[in-house]
């Protein structure tokens, strides 16, 4: 039900920011992120129990990685090290049941701070940015999405998404990928746009425009709706949150 009120379930245990989610059969993970420094941490949440557990730690400390799964493995891509706030090309899986993570190839280009989902067998990452001496540097390199076959352990380059944009979220819906919001390496501003990438032509096409902008926030779709949020400005937190109707591409908010 759409109306119905927020609950509170169990707590992660640890204040952490700077982290990443994706949901791996049925359950919430989360890698990374920044506590009192950098850190490895994995921890996974099942729903249905309200408990928290731990998988594997990352093989090196990451915060703004992306995560996503696929088939049962969970795949870390990029992401930064330290608070020099460096992207990396690093990437890892962590097969199912394995007791620790093993590298993949690496990213043809670096990347943190973007979004990545899966479509027709292939991980889809997009947004982010990248290596480069100065921010429109950074946000130029981190236009290309990034496509990779995990049957052949190689990735591809596709089509420059038309905005640059990075601390953007998204999800998959009929074969395409949803790129929303984000902004620029800085708080502010942060953009209500929403462009989506169609990985089987290449080809990027404009999505309906959020009533708000939002960066740094969470978007996911089930159901034949998708929603956005939270987020962040310069000055605070957002509690906003807007939903779309995937059919008739319209969103509206909620208080």
């Amino acid at each position: 039900d759409a109306e119905a009120p927020w609950r509170c379930d169990r707590c992660l245990g640890a204040a952490a920011q700077e982290i990443v989610a994706t949901v791996l059969d049925g359950r919430i993970v989360v890698a990374g992120g920044i506590e009192r420094g950098v850190v490895p941490t994995v921890r996974v949440y099942d729903p249905a129990a309200d408990v928290w557990g731990e998988l594997p730690e990352l093989p090196e400390p990451r915060h703004h990685v992306q995560l996503v799964a696929f088939a049962g493995d969970l795949y870390a891509l990029g992401g930064m090290r330290d608070l020099g706030f460096d992207a990396l090309r690093t990437a890892w899986v962590l097969r199912a049941g394995a007791d620790a993570w093993t590298p993949i190839a690496a990213l043809p280009r670096a990347r943190a701070a973007g979004f990545a989902g899966v479509v027709e067998g292939r991980i889809v990452l997009v947004g982010g940015h990248g290596a480069g001496r100065a921010d429109t540097d950074k946000l130029e390199a981190g236009r290309p999405a990034l496509l990779y076959d995990p049957a052949e352990d190689a990735w591809s380059e596709g089509a420059l998404m038309p905005t640059p944009r990075e601390h953007c979220a998204g999800f998959v819906h009929e074969g395409e990928l949803w790129v929303l919001g984000g902004r620029p390496l800085t708080l502010e501003p942060t953009f209500d746009t929403v462009e989506i990438y169609d990985p089987a032509e290449d080809r990027w096409r404009a999505g309906p425009a959020m009533a708000s902008g939002h960066g740094g926030f969470a978007a996911a779709a089930a159901g034949g709706r998708a929603w956005a949020v939270g987020g962040e400005e310069r000055a605070r937190a957002l509690d906003l949150v807007e939903e779309l109707d995937l059919e008739s591409e319209t969103w509206r908010s909620h208080a």
